[in-house]
């Protein structure tokens, strides 16, 4: 190979000087000879031998690659596998396939729905069953798992008929899996489907009435159309729950779910006056009322409060009671004293009731609406303006009334209250002082202040509970001595008021630090030292005193709270984890949440 590159380099050099000498003679080119031809020849056999003998090598080396890539995909493969073995060892000894059935089972209890929330068809129970053979035979052998039955009807008119075969399969499916076991049945009806569709399903659901102990139901459209429009007497044989939802239908007087045994739990949506005169069997086991009243059009907010306060009457067993009334287009509607008539001469009292909560949605008082009732056991009193219409004002006495005076008069049972919350009420700083000291049995106190549609800081509350402020007081006595938990409230601040300093965090954490710091050495000089310790070391339950911080959280306003939060937290920094608790709510003014344990 060396000779024939010294050859190649010697014939190169004398074809270059042959070609620079036939120029310099002007002759040209020469011609090609035989010799040129032949060396030519020989090295492009040469290298297309060696070109072939490469490609040769090339193929050899990609042939043993393509077997050791097949052999690397063989052995990925069994490392897969043995992957998945070692996991199926592993769950083996896992601590959830080592918990017996019966605490498998509870535990997916507490994936079911409960109060308002809405599930999702294909969640719960369903979705667990998915997950793996243990956990499909704990849920499909768990009947509790299955006695909740949503039938929720397309809302589209021209809905294919295999919609309604799905909830069919869905119904039947519960039902068979369920057993004996008592259901729930929550039915959303679209009265716009076809007579077909809703007589099958219709006749699936009858085949559940007797087992069912809760229903709720509610309807788009007319009630003659709906699908218990026409069910027999006392289909409901266990009925104990009903929440209905007339929003959009005629009078009750034909429904026949009121002729079933008397229930324990009404949740009775958008009623008026003359429904609750159409339920005329007997209240003696009604435990929770959850009422909703509508006052438009004709219906009379005289008659529509007078008709709550009368049918309160008759369930001597309630134990809890939440009535809104909501006043549609009735702008400047006024609830005044003499809107309200035949006060019994002795107050009539509802001895079970420990829980009242009470909204309205127009200009009123509520010593007004409340007067000549009395409730002796009552330890919970929720007071409100209904969504916090700005037009409405809602207050706790007559406008110029002497609150301590009439709320003696009207409300004796204040003074025993353990839980108060107030929420968009209109009351003056002085009043809401002189509240506070009629109800000093208080544990828990949660106080919503507006102003116009902005939530409104709470200052002079803020300085009236902390103790540091009225220890040089003579006379020292502590307001509220009992406080446990305090719920306040914030907002971004109104343009109006924008140039004004806001209440500083450190007087909130001054509060608590006072409050905390008293109870403490009050359980101290009684003696309960230890019992205060270990409730330190327990956790926030068992503090002396707790203080929640619900702070606005729309999407414009996030920044807002979450400077707020670290704030916050900075200024409680050296009192124990738990004393403070800083929640977030979106739309504060049309509804605040009211804090765990309200």
């Amino acid at each position: 190979m060396h000779h024939l590159s010294q050859l190649i380099r010697i014939q190169s050099h004398n074809a270059w000087n042959n070609i620079l000498s036939g120029i310099r003679t002007g002759i040209g080119l020469p011609m090609v000879t035989p010799d040129e031809n032949a060396i030519r020849n020989s090295v492009q056999n040469t290298l297309q031998n060696e070109i072939r003998k490469l490609r040769k090598g090339c193929g050899s080396k990609l042939a043993k690659i393509k077997a050791l890539c097949g052999e690397i995909v063989a052995l990925e493969e069994t490392i897969a596998d043995r992957e998945r073995q070692l996991g199926i060892l592993s769950s083996v000894s896992a601590p959830i396939r080592r918990l017996p059935t019966e605490l498998l089972t509870r535990i997916f209890r507490f994936t079911l729905p409960s109060g308002n929330i809405q599930p999702a068809i294909f969640k719960s129970p369903l979705a667990l069953c998915g997950v793996s053979k243990l956990w499909r035979d704990a849920v499909v052998n768990d009947p509790q798992m299955w006695s909740q039955i949503w039938c929720h009807f397309p809302t589209c008119e021209s809905a294919p008929s295999k919609e309604y075969d799905k909830i069919l399969q869905r119904i039947e499916c519960f039902s068979c899996r369920s057993g004996t076991t008592a259901l729930t049945i929550e039915i959303f009806e679209n009265s716009s489907i076809t007579f077909d569709n809703r007589a099958r399903i219709a006749k699936q659901l009858e085949t559940l009435y007797p087992r069912c102990r809760a229903l709720k139901f509610e309807i788009k459209g007319a009630w003659e159309h709906s699908i218990l429009q026409d069910i027999p007497l006392n289909a409901f044989s266990s009925l104990e729950s009903l929440y209905l939802d007339r929003a959009g239908n005629p009078n009750t007087s034909e429904i026949q779910l009121f002729s079933n045994s008397p229930l324990r739990h009404y949740g009775l949506y958008l009623f008026t006056a003359l429904d609750l005169i159409n339920i005329s069997i007997p209240h003696h086991r009604l435990e929770t009322l959850d009422l909703i009243m509508s006052v438009s059009g004709d219906n009379s907010l005289r008659d529509t409060v007078q008709s709550w306060r009368s049918y309160m009457y008759l369930c001597c067993n309630l134990r809890a009671a939440n009535i809104e009334v909501d006043v549609w287009q009735r702008w400047g509607a006024k609830f005044d004293d003499g809107m309200i008539w035949d006060f019994p001469s002795v107050p009539t009292p509802t001895t079970s009731l420990t829980q009242l909560t009470l909204k309205i949605g127009c200009d009123a008082n509520v010593s007004t609406l409340l007067r000549g009732m009395d409730f002796p056991a009552l330890e919970l009193l929720h007071l409100g303006c209904k969504g916090f219409v700005t037009a409405a004002e809602v207050s706790l006495v007559p406008e110029g009334a002497d609150l301590a005076d009439t709320v003696e008069r009207d409300m004796p049972y204040i003074r025993k209250l353990t839980t108060l919350c107030l929420s968009g009420l209109k009351i003056r700083k002085e009043d809401l002082r002189t509240l506070l000291c009629l109800t000093q049995c208080l544990e828990r106190l949660c106080v919503f202040e507006m102003w116009e549609e902005a939530v409104q800081e709470s200052p002079d509350l803020v300085s009236f509970l902390s103790m540091d402020e009225h220890e040089s007081e003579e006379g020292f006595s502590p307001p509220l001595p009992r406080l446990r938990v305090l719920a306040l409230y914030s907002g971004p601040r109104p343009r109006l008021l924008a140039k004004s300093k806001p209440m500083p965090h450190s007087a909130y954490a001054n509060l608590a630090r006072s409050r905390y710091m008293w109870i403490k050495e009050s359980r101290m000089t009684a003696g309960s030292e230890s019992a205060t310790e270990s409730g330190d070391q327990a956790g926030s339950t068992s503090l002396p005193f707790k203080f929640v911080f619900t702070v606005q959280n729309d999407k414009d306003t996030k920044d807002y709270y979450k400077t707020i939060k670290e704030s916050m937290e900075d200024a409680f920094q050296d009192l124990p984890c738990g004393v403070l608790q800083v929640n977030c709510a979106s739309n504060l003014h049309r509804n605040a949440p009211l804090p765990e344990g309200f």
